[in-house]
């Protein structure tokens, strides 16, 4: 984490199919004009394997959107509750 950009740059490293898998990328937090904070994430995955590692890829890329929208719920709830004690 680069606490002066507000960059969490992270790569994954899996148990299996190790050297035909990679997965990087990097969440940076960008103050808005009204005070608030967007949180953006680019992700690069690729996958050699042939015929089907397109199809992985897409699948992943679709979970990490999904799991990104879910985890955004969970830490604005934390986040209102901790403003409201």
């Amino acid at each position: 984490m680069d606490d002066r950009e507000h960059v969490l740059r992270f790569t994954v490293t899996p148990d299996v199919l190790a050297g035909r898998y990679r997965c990087e990328g990097e969440q940076v937090y960008v103050e808005r004009d009204d005070g608030q904070m967007d949180r953006l994430m680019t992700v690069d995955v690729s996958i050699g394997i042939p015929l089907v590692g397109g199809l992985v890829e897409r699948t992943i890329a679709e979970r990490l959107k999904e799991t990104y929208a879910v985890e955004y719920q969970i830490q604005t709830e934390y986040f209102r509750g901790l403003a409201t004690k």
